[in-house]
């Protein structure tokens, strides 16, 4: 009767192989999917392009004068808390996870030039403290809309 029972250094040889062919896959896997998971996690997306921007054209910007500095200081504090999303551009196109192009172009003269407008109520060209303070009220009072919407 012949034994049908591996000895142990057949186990051993067995074992080993399997080893080899696990780690090997394993390995191969890991390898396989490790660019993947990085495009994914890290970026989220395979191409990126765009951004927002600020576009300023100095030369056809308002030219105004402050009747002190506390106008020019009201003024510029209003003119900062007012609403900028009329004068942004949105654009561009995005498939997920493979690209994403465009952006949003805040149009900053466009937008002082508007302020000035509202500011400067007798259109002299000079904004007088009075007109800085109406200004500012204007801004506060818009902003609080917008915040009950």
């Amino acid at each position: 009767m012949k034994n049908t029972y591996p000895t142990h250094a057949e186990e051993t040889n067995d074992t080993m192989k399997t080893a080899k062919i696990v780690a090997w896959t394993v390995t191969t896997f890991a390898w396989t999917l490790l660019p993947l998971g990085l495009a994914v996690v890290c970026s989220g997306c395979l191409f990126m392009g765009g951004g927002d921007r600020v576009e300023i054209d100095e030369e056809r910007r308002y030219r105004v004068q402050f009747s002190s500095v506390e106008a020019a200081r009201v003024f510029h504090r209003a003119l900062e808390a007012s609403d900028h999303d009329l004068f942004v551009n949105e654009g561009g196109f995005m498939i997920p996870f493979v690209a994403f192009a465009g952006g949003s172009v805040f149009h900053e003269t466009d937008h002082y030039n508007a302020q000035v407008r509202l500011a400067d109520v007798d259109r002299n060209g000079e904004i007088t403290e009075e007109e800085a303070s109406a200004y500012e009220a204007y801004v506060d009072e818009s902003n609080e809309d917008e915040d009950d919407e």
